[in-house]
């Protein structure tokens, strides 16, 4: 029996030892997994090569994850428009570096065929991640800005084939025609821009193409064709028939002059209960040049009629005034792809 015990104690010894063992080895693991996390993932270098590889790839999701595009417009970072901007950087070398405990610098050179630029990073160190890592996150990475013309009347543009609506862009007053300087954040290439206007209303041709230098520089490239929003018969009908609705709609103010519309009633004293009845709408015919909407005679349109009638105050007799309806306007594209017509008074 003494014999038998004194053999099963060297098993418990090589159990234990077993263990402990298991136990260094996995100790040794974490330890080596930290130190490499702490070199390669958590660390502010780490952070800025893999920004600078998402602008070779443009790849807009990890470009934002890291550092938010401010200054210019956002709505290239939205979907895949980035990824297909041709000519983009083909690699970068990191060419000057500074850190502290809070605080870390960096420059990037870029290279964009035989063009070089450079990009300052900025980042800051905000405590720590999953308990044991650096938080740094990135808080001055700006973005190049490319520099386009919308045109007035149809806000709706693709850019590399992504549809992006500028109708806040461009101010209510802009002229009949013109086109609205739009800056926005983005990354160096060559960008691809038509109309976006797609329905049984428009036709739409032309091709601008912008380009956006490592250093900065935005151009418009020669060759391009200019951009046409044509009207289908569908489209014409129905922009005669939005100025029908709103016609319509300034009927419903009980006053003489109603606010951004195209009649105007003289009462030439006080007046209460005004009301106001569509007598014939007019005919309107679009300059699909300049998007202009009108009723002018010489142009085959015809003017409306309406009358508005009221009491003078302490009296019962009813009063009329008629009034022709003569549209001057203009009509864009919104971004459900329906016409919206604003009268120019």
């Amino acid at each position: 029996m003494n014999e038998a015990a004194m053999q099963q104690r060297p098993a418990k010894f090589n159990s234990a030892g077993a263990g402990f063992l298991g136990l260094f080895v996995l100790v040794a693991l974490l330890v080596v997994g930290y130190l490499w996390a702490a070199k390669t993932v958590y660390n502010p270098e780490s952070m800025v090569r893999a920004h600078a590889d998402a602008i070779i790839a443009g790849d807009a999701e990890k470009m934002t994850a890291i550092a938010a595009p401010t200054g210019g417009a956002a709505e290239l970072f939205r979907g895949d428009a980035l990824r297909n901007v041709e000519d983009r950087p083909t690699d970068f070398k990191i060419v000057a570096a500074s850190r502290d405990n809070t605080s870390a610098h960096y420059t990037v050179e870029f290279h964009q065929g035989d063009a070089v630029g450079t990009v300052e990073y900025e980042l800051k160190r905000g405590g720590t991640k999953a308990l044991f890592f650096e938080d740094w996150r990135a808080v001055n990475i700006t973005y190049p800005e490319l520099s386009i013309a919308v045109p007035s009347s149809t806000p709706l543009l693709k850019i590399n084939g992504a549809v992006i609506d500028f109708s806040e862009q461009i101010p209510e007053d802009a002229v009949i025609g013109s086109e609205v300087p739009v800056s926005l954040s983005a990354i160096p290439g060559v960008y691809t821009v038509t109309l976006g206007a797609e329905s049984e209303f428009f036709t739409v041709s032309g091709e601008q193409k912008y380009s956006l230098s490592v250093a900065g520089e935005s151009t418009r490239l020669e060759g391009g064709s200019p951009f046409k929003l044509g009207l289908t018969d569908a489209g014409r009908q129905e922009i005669q028939a939005v100025t029908n609705r709103e016609i319509d709609a300034c009927a419903t103010q009980p006053v003489p002059a109603p606010n951004q519309c195209p009649m105007q009633a003289w009462t030439y004293e006080a007046f209460e209960n005004g009301a106001w009845q569509i007598i014939g709408y007019p005919t309107v015919v679009v300059n699909e040049e300049t998007g202009a909407v009108t009723s002018n005679p010489e142009n085959g349109g015809a003017a409306g009629s309406s009358a508005f009638s009221y009491n003078v105050p302490g009296q019962s007799l009813r009063k009329e005034v008629t009034a022709d309806i003569i549209v001057a306007a203009k009509y864009r594209v919104l971004p459900d792809q329906t016409i919206r017509v604003i009268f120019d008074r």
